[in-house]
């Protein structure tokens, strides 16, 4: 492990002990600062091993010594979005903002659940208390963006996708979504001009490639 790394991961040890101990219970805990970074530890190696569900039973003790803090819910409902069990995922992003009303990763997750849910009017309710706080947070604007066009609003899609990429211009998320957008729109040419710009940065992006070609059939049948 790399030295960044090695100190990026103590860090969120830390951070996720101070925060267990911020907000527990008056009582009596069964686990001490070391027994809590073990856990995590252990939750963080099977999850880059792809192996969620162990990755989960490792923080059991910790979310029931301390079940309403932020750290662990957070940790929990990624975990569970990663395993594709968006209910429980949704449960512990719910905790989590109870647990800190004013943080924003809840609700970015929230949105990413509700946007592959097909939810879309919940992914615009979270999306726009993001943007109340921070205008230009990256992913809540586009997650947003996303559920906007499949809602088929164009015009306030359109509004986020061109408002991120004036500060983002080489934006490869952005790109796309814009570039799918005017396709949607039915605008040839911005769509194919966005779509190549993004083939430039981003060669393999099969999603591009897939709607230029529909793009090129689109033109090939109206000559």
């Amino acid at each position: 492990m790399s030295y960044t790394k090695t100190k990026f991961f103590a860090l969120i040890m830390l951070t996720a002990a101070l925060l267990a101990l911020a907000f527990s219970p008056s009582k009596a805990s069964a686990m001490d600062d070391k027994s809590i970074k073990e856990a995590y530890e252990k939750s963080y190696n099977y999850g880059n091993l792809g192996n969620y569900g162990d990755a989960i039973k490792s923080l059991a003790l910790v979310h029931k010594e301390y079940p309403e803090t932020y750290t662990v819910n957070m940790r929990l409902g990624y975990l569970y979005f990663l395993n594709t069990n968006y209910a429980n995922a949704s449960n512990h992003y719910l905790s989590a903002q109870k647990a800190a009303p004013k943080s924003l990763p809840p609700l970015l997750g929230a949105m990413r659940i509700t946007n592959i849910k097909e939810q879309y009017g919940k992914t615009e309710e979270s999306g726009y208390k993001v943007l109340q706080s921070d205008l230009y947070n990256y992913y809540g604007n586009l997650y947003l963006a996303y559920a906007l066009r499949k809602s088929k609003k164009y015009e306030a899609a359109s509004a986020i996708d061109l408002k991120m990429l004036e500060v983002y211009p080489s934006d490869a998320g952005f790109l796309l979504e814009y570039g799918l957008l005017t396709f949607a729109q039915g605008n040839k040419d911005a769509a194919t001009s966005a779509l190549h710009y993004l083939l430039i940065l981003d060669p393999e992006n099969v999603v591009a490639k897939e709607v230029l070609i529909l793009l090129n059939q689109q033109g090939s049948l109206r000559k």
